[in-house]
């Protein structure tokens, strides 16, 4: 919902499937520090995420929204 609420405030879905692609480049090239995992849910990088980390996670994997975004603006 959020996502989609960014592509229509912001007009360009496309600019926003940029954005995380830049996030997510930058990520890829920058070594995550060690988290403890109370605190591992308030982060935006990635790492290792078990079952119970993907089934309540609060966004879909990085590249599906970047995959919707995309869809959004064709």
């Amino acid at each position: 919902v959020a996502d989609a609420d960014a592509a229509e405030y912001t007009g360009d879905p496309d600019a926003m499937a940029n954005a995380l692609s830049v996030i997510q480049e930058v990520g890829a090239h920058e070594e995550a520090p060690e988290v403890d995992s109370a605190t591992a849910s308030m982060c935006i990088f990635g790492g290792e995420r078990g079952l119970l980390a993907v089934l309540f996670s609060t966004h879909s994997p990085t590249e599906k929204r970047i995959r919707r975004f995309r869809e959004m603006s064709a």
